[in-house]
Formats: C-alpha cells, sequence, structure tokens
C-alpha cells in the first residue's frame, strides 16, 4: 500500500539503545501483553543489493509514492519535499510546526480513495496531522486536526486501499500505540490499540489470505510485525529483525512516473533515498515487505501465514519505505439521499463523454428521469426529464446528442449531449420495450436492442438524427446488451435464447454470424484494440472471451459475474460480481477481488479519463445506498 510511514531518526544510534533498554525493561514485568511470536528471522548474508540512490536529501526519515508522485520527509521537522522522476528535490510544503526536534513523523500520499483528492499529502508529527493540498505550498499549513493519545516517538500513517476501514486514513501513534481513522470529512473514529509503539503501518490486501483487509504494523524493538483485524482484534503476526515498516506488493505491476521503480527507502546513514526496480519482485507479487531498520538487515517478504524470508539486504541505516500500489478499486463513495435518490435499484446506465458526466436512473423514486453526475467527483449536476424506464444511453458525436432508450414508453429520447436539452423522441416500435442502444460512428447508425420485440432495429442518422426508415432483424431471442467494436466496426448484440447465451454479429443491416456460449450471459464489453469480447456469463461463473473472428478464446472462473467492461490503457478487464466483489482480470487471470457493495448494477466506463463506475448498496455511517466509482489507476 501506498501509506509510508516514519519516526525519529535525528540520532538513530541513540533511538536504537533507548529502544532496547525499553524492550528489556518491559520484559521484566510480570504481566505480559501479548504472546511471544517465534524468533525474529534473519536475513541472509551476502549478495548484492538491487537499491541504487535515487535521490540525495538530507537525513531522510519517512518516503510516500504513488504513480503521481513521491515525498520525502527529513529529520528537520519544517517541511515535506518532492522529488521528480529523475531524482531532482525540491520544497513542496513547509509546516507550521513548533517542534525543535522530529520526535516522530509520518507521512502518506491519498491515491484518491474514499473521497480524499487524489494526490493530497498527510504529515503527522506528535499527534497534529497536517493536511497539504497536492499543489503543495510554501506557506506555513495549519494542523487540520489533533489527534489525542498520539505523543512520543513513533507515528503512523497509511491509507486503506480495501475497504474494510472504510478507505480511510489511518493514524497510529504513541508508546501504547493507538490507532484511529479520518476520513475525508476530519472525522476520527478511535479503532484501538497494539498495546506496544509501533510504526510503519498498511493495510493488506484482501486477498492476503486470512488476514486480508488487516491492518499490519511493524514494531522495531520487538522484532515483530502485528495485525488488527477491522474489528480490533490485536495479535503478533510475523517476526522480522527490527521491523519498521510494512508495505505489500500489488498484484498490479505499478511505478512512479516513468522510473519503472516501484519501492523506495529513506537511507538516513547515506543522506539519500533509494529505488528498488520492480524486477526485484517480480516472484513475490502480493507478498508482504517488512523493512529492517538495522544496518544490514534489508527487506524481507512475508506470507500470509506470517513466515518470513529475506529478499534482500540493504547496509544503510534505514528510515522508511513505500511501495507505489496503483488505485485500483473503488475510490468514492457518494450519498444521494439528499437528492431524493436512494432507492434499492439507483443504477447507473452510461456515460455522456460530450459533458463528461455519468448517466443514472432511480426508477423507485424517478421512473421517468435520468440524472447526471459529475464525472470526476461524482457531484450531482441534475435530473432530465426523459421517457419511462430508461435503460441505456449512447452518444452520436457528429450531431452532439445523447440518446436514451426507454423500455417503459418503447422510444428514445434525444437530447443535447452538452445541456441536455430535449431535441425530440423516436419510436422503437409498440411494445418493442428496447434494453440497449449503441451509435456507430463508422457508418452513422443506430442500432437499438429490444427485448419486448426479441428484435434489433438499425436506424441511419447520417443525416437525420430522426430517420423515416429503419430495417427491423428478429433475433430469436431476448437482447441484454449490445457493443460496437471498432476493431472491425461490427456491432454484437447479447442474448439468451432457450437458457443459453448467444452472440450476434452484425455487420451494417445484415446479420453475419452467431456464437453461442455455455449459459446465460448479462453482459458484453469490447477490446477496442484486438476485437476481443467480455462476455459475462453468470449461469456458468465464468467471464467468456471470444475471439476476433467469433471463436471461443477462453473463460475465466468467477462466481457470479454481472457486469464487466475493458480499460484500454491499463489493459485491465473490471468485473462486478453478484456478491458485491469487484474483480480485476489482466490477460487470461484474476488479478486482485476489491469488496465493493451488495445488489451491483451496470458497469460503465468512461474512455475520456479511463475509470469504470458503478452502483451498489454499501452502508457507510448508516447511509444506504450510494454511487460508487471505481478508477483504475
Amino acid at each position: 500500500m501506498v501509506g509510508s510511514v516514519k519516526p525519529m531518526v535525528v540520532d538513530r544510534a541513540r533511538a536504537r539503545r533507548w529502544a532496547t533498554a525499553w524492550a528489556l525493561a518491559f520484559l521484566m514485568v510480570a504481566v505480559v501483553f501479548l504472546a511471544a511470536p517465534p524468533a525474529a528471522a534473519r536475513p541472509a548474508a551476502g549478495g548484492s543489493s538491487p537499491a541504487s540512490v535515487f535521490a540525495s536529501i538530507s537525513g531522510p526519515t519517512a518516503v510516500a509514492a504513488t504513480p503521481g508522485g513521491l515525498f520525502a520527509l527529513t529529520s528537520s521537522c519544517t517541511s515535506v519535499y518532492a522529488i521528480s522522476a529523475t531524482g531532482k528535490v525540491t520544497t513542496f510544503a513547509t509546516l507550521a510546526t513548533s517542534l525543535n526536534k522530529c520526535a516522530g513523523s509520518a507521512l502518506a500520499v491519498s491515491p484518491g480513495l474514499g473521497n480524499f483528492p487524489a494526490g493530497e499529502v498527510f504529515v503527522l508529527q506528535a499527534g497534529s496531522l497536517y493536511e497539504i493540498p497536492a499543489t503543495g505550498s510554501t506557506t506555513p499549513i495549519a494542523a487540520a486536526l489533533t489527534l489525542s493519545n498520539f505523543t512520543g516517538g513513533y507515528m503512523g500513517l497509511t491509507f486503506d486501499y480495501t475497504g474494510s476501514f472504510g478507505y480511510a486514513l489511518i493514524a497510529t501513534g504513541g508508546k501504547s500505540g493507538y490507532v484511529d481513522s479520518i476520513d475525508a470529512g476530519n472525522q476520527v473514529q478511535y479503532l484501538g490499540t497494539f498495546g506496544v509503539p509501533v510504526e510503519g503501518p498498511s493495510v493488506a490486501p484482501s486477498s492476503f489470505g486470512t488476514a486480508g483487509g488487516y491492518l499490519m504494523a511493524a514494531q522495531v524493538s520487538k522484532s515483530t510485525v502485528y495485525s488488527m483485524s477491522p474489528g480490533g482484534a490485536v495479535g503478533s503476526f510475523a517476526r522480522w529483525t527490527n521491523a519498521e515498516v510494512v508495505s505489500f506488493v500489488p498484484k498490479l505491476a505499478c511505478s512512479f512516473s516513468t522510473t519503472g521503480d516501484p519501492y523506495f527507502i529513506a537511507d538516513t546513514s547515506s543522506n539519500s533515498i533509494l529505488a528498488v526496480p520492480g524486477s526485484t519482485f517480480s516472484s513475490v507479487t502480493g507478498s508482504g515487505l517488512v523493512l529492517g531498520a538495522s544496518r544490514g538487515v534489508g527487506v524481507g517478504t512475508m506470507s500470509s501465514s506470517g513466515s518470513t524470508s529475506s529478499l534482500f539486504t540493504v547496509s544503510g541505516t534505514l528510515g522508511g519505505a513505500s511501495y507505489v500500489t496503483c488505485p485500483v478499486g473503488v475510490t468514492q463513495k457518494i450519498d444521494l439521499s439528499s437528492q431524493k435518490l436512494n432507492g434499492t435499484d439507483l443504477n447507473l446506465i452510461g456515460f455522456d463523454p460530450a459533458s463528461r458526466e455519468l448517466v443514472g436512473v432511480d426508477p423507485t423514486n424517478a421512473p421517468s428521469e435520468v440524472f447526471l453526475l459529475n464525472g470526476s467527483t461524482g457531484a450531482f449536476v441534475q435530473k432530465v426529464a426523459v421517457g419511462l424506464d430508461p435503460t441505456a444511453v449512447a452518444f452520436d458525436g457528429k450531431q452532439g446528442a445523447l440518446i436514451v432508450a426507454n423500455s417503459g414508453s418503447s422510444n428514445l429520447s434525444m437530447l443535447n449531449a452538452t445541456n441536455y436539452q430535449e431535441l425530440g423522441h423516436l419510436s422503437t416500435g409498440t411494445g418493442s420495450a428496447p434494453v440497449g442502444v449503441a451509435f456507430n460512428p463508422q457508418n452513422q447508425k443506430l442500432y437499438v436492442a429490444s427485448d419486448g420485440t426479441n428484435s434489433l432495429t438499425v436506424f441511419s442518422l447520417a443525416n437525420n438524427l430522426f430517420p423515416n426508415q429503419n430495417q427491423v432483424t428478429q433475433l430469436g431471442g431476448a437482447p441484454v446488451a449490445l457493443v460496437v467494436d471498432p476493431y472491425d466496426t461490427n456491432v454484437y448484440v447479447l442474448g439468451n435464447v432457450q437458457g443459453t447465451g448467444t452472440v450476434w454479429e452484425f455487420h451494417a443491416f445484415s446479420q453475419v454470424a452467431s456464437l453461442s456460449l455455455a449459459s446465460q450471459a448479462s453482459s458484453i464489453s469490447v477490446n477496442n484494440g484486438t476485437g476481443t469480447l467480455y462476455v459475462t456469463v453468470p449461469g456458468s461463473n465464468e467471464l467468456t472471451l471470444v475471439a476476433a473472428g467469433d471463436t471461443l478464446a477462453s473463460s475465466i472462473s468467477i462466481s457470479d459475474p454481472v457486469g464487466a467492461v475493458f480499460d484500454p490503457q491499463n489493459g485491465l478487464v473490471f468485473v462486478l460480481q453478484g456478491n458485491g466483489d469487484l474483480s480485476i482480470v489482466q490477460g487470461s487471470s484474476v488479478i486482485d477481488t476489491y469488496l465493493f457493495g451488495s445488489n451491483p448494477g451496470p458497469i460503465v466506463f468512461d474512455p475520456v479519463s479511463n475509470l469504470a463506475y458503478g452502483a451498489a448498496d454499501v452502508t457507510v455511517s448508516g447511509v444506504d445506498p450510494r454511487i460508487i466509482i471505481g478508477g483504475s489507476g
């Protein structure tokens, strides 16, 4: 995870002697807080280290990174430094701190989850939490809030990427290892205590065995990694000599800017930030990483069972580390109840690239309206009257029209795609009940799939938004979705015939092929570079890949997939599941799974910002349901 953390290192040798004396005294008391874990793992001797100097900076005590930024704290306590992709160091912000020395400090950068703006930098010093905008500041910044009990030389910050802690910023601090979560509105929630001073926290990915979604934190004098469940249960998890920082290697490879380096270490002894190339971690994807602070310990891997082994050694005295993690997963949770959009079937049905706004529906409260959300922030924009029970949208860029399919009134609402003024209606036929609509810019034709008449209607819109003639083709089954493939300019209609899925291929007005699937299907998406189709087949618990030429390429086992979209920028497929999970597919494998929400609806994609969007019911602070926006980084 991206959150990185750093404690006191004004005089590292003196600090370590103090920590050792404290640990010995603690062991003499009669009450033992936690059962003693196994002996600390020792690093392997010898061998060259893959870490190399990336930037020079005096006394670095913490480092934090996202794909868009690398930041560091130093023992001066007053400044946050930004480091460019070429290793150039500049002052990012000046803190309004009264500390004479860094008795403890931590650093984290927001990946844009949980309504935290992406790129914001957070610094925790002696219980004061500073929030710095992504643009930085050279003037003193006031503390956003003060965390009680956070005193002494141990501080930690990390962001929750899994949702198990509500995508909050998590702070650890004090001699008793207090844990607080902070949301985007600066609301603080006490989560518990580790009972010992901890540093370098990180939340384990959901795929990390039975400890998935647990908060992990390091304890240097005990050479131990401790875990805390979302419910506050604490236990010793793993051993590593002078454990200082916990990180996790994501299944999706990611690095800072163009460097190709995903892991950075603050080396206090050499006054430098070290970088480690991604190839170092190719064999340990999904594992935890534990940094040992003492000279020569370096970095070990940590399995989901708690076993550790050396990955590489580092000769210096180390103060902090950060692994760059792509912010894939849920990025925002937005309460729309204030807009009287709070039905249990609230869903998203499309995206308007002209205004870069999401199009949604709430049939329970507004059966003849769509609502618009800002695609970047998720903020409510407006409601627009359309026909009854809108189900899908298409965009005609030539005429600047947003076309809404209304299944309840068997027509199309034609709207200005910029200001949403009504341009008129186009009938799809009595009882047609259109469920899908797509515009093919290659031939200027509009394709409408109707489940009431089991048909595909093709309108020619080359010169007229309201044509007088059209072509209707019977499908022999009930259509559920359709997609235009820019790879071969054809249109693919997905439907179900007598309990099995079918893909019908159309060129212009004519059907040219069809393909049968194993069981009933629910959604279809296309790789616009290769022509591969991605079809969710919940009846078979699989994502089916159909190669160009209408051949079944492969199937990926995914429980109850209900919707999928392809992300061309990252080569990923986002798959929503009926159980409330969001799975990320790369190639032919599921690389990670995220908690999304119950009763998920359709998933849509923004080709402008390369973001996937979906809606689900979630319970956060007692509010339900909410729109959830998933991002691809």
